[in-house]
């Protein structure tokens, strides 16, 4: 079984996006939990961002907290009331369907007011700068609004204003932040990730299952081209998540299956892992360098 001690220090934890597939993650934080694997630092793009600055906050039980969170969202306190709600914006020529005062509530209520900086352990958040079309890794200043930008996704919430830029959604250029835990100084990391980067995707059946699967490819790329350039020079485990679905990232009907399978996938493929040296880890007891 992976023991933290075969994991180089500093270890990173490494949340991908995803939206509501975020529910993933807290499956795979307690498979990691029983295994005794704890994070020196922990980087997070969208949803991931989220997820991962409770981690940082509090990495002793984090686990746990978010199972609570996750099972008790209520997406309409989160994105907006209804569909006809919903479809105003459009109508008003706005380019987004949600304010985001509903997330920046449950981030608050979360993280609280404080700054990055003032976590237990270093954490970084990946946006999009619109200016640049780049991403930038927030590495101090207020928690919250660093959450927002690297959680703005296009035409769903408004860009985010910070320090006189705007940014939009890290998913966008960076939906696994490897190289930015490289840049963090990660001696090896965990990635939890939410795009089955490992797994056959089911053939779209209609629009919105096609829509769904471009979505999937776009940011199944990212992870293809980084993951191995860190993976040259530190161990990189790559856990294992549920079954693909073609669902909405916005669709939170599925969280407890999604929370359930993710952690008996986990710990299944913890249970049969062995790390020596850098390599990207994949399947249990074998290492693709």
């Amino acid at each position: 079984m992976l023991s933290a001690g075969s994991l180089p220090r500093p270890l990173a934890f490494v949340l991908g996006g995803g939206g509501s597939f975020g529910a993933m993650q807290v499956g795979m934080l307690h498979a990691l939990d029983e295994a005794g694997i704890v994070p020196d630092l922990v980087v997070g793009t969208s949803i991931g961002a989220l997820n991962g600055s409770i981690v940082a906050a509090r990495p002793v039980g984090a686990a746990a907290r978010l199972s609570r969170i996750w099972v008790d969202i209520d997406p309409d306190e989160v994105l907006g009331k209804g569909l006809i709600h919903r479809m105003k914006p459009i109508v008003g020529r706005r380019n987004h369907l949600y304010d985001n005062d509903g997330l920046r509530n449950l981030a608050t209520c979360l993280v609280g007011n404080g700054l990055i900086e003032d976590l237990e352990i270093p954490f970084g958040a990946v946006a999009l700068e619109i200016d640049n079309v780049a991403p930038v890794l927030f590495r101090s200043g207020p928690v919250v609004s660093a959450i927002l930008a690297s959680a703005a996704i296009p035409g769903v919430f408004a860009p985010v204003e910070r320090d006189g830029h705007h940014y939009y959604d890290g998913g966008l250029i960076s939906t696994v932040p490897i190289l930015q835990a490289l840049q963090m100084g990660a001696g090896s990391a965990v990635v939890l990730d939410c795009i089955w980067a490992d797994q056959q995707t089911p053939i779209p059946s209609n629009m919105l299952d096609a829509l769904a699967f471009a979505s999937l490819v776009a940011a199944r790329s990212q992870g293809t081209r980084e993951l191995p350039i860190a993976a040259d020079q530190i161990p990189v485990v790559y856990l294992p998540g549920p079954a693909p679905r073609l669902l909405s990232p916005l669709d939170f009907r599925r969280t407890a299956q999604l929370i359930a399978e993710a952690y008996d996938g986990s710990l299944r493929f913890l249970g049969a892992l062995e790390v020596n040296g850098p390599g990207l880890y994949r399947e249990a007891g074998r290492s693709y360098r």
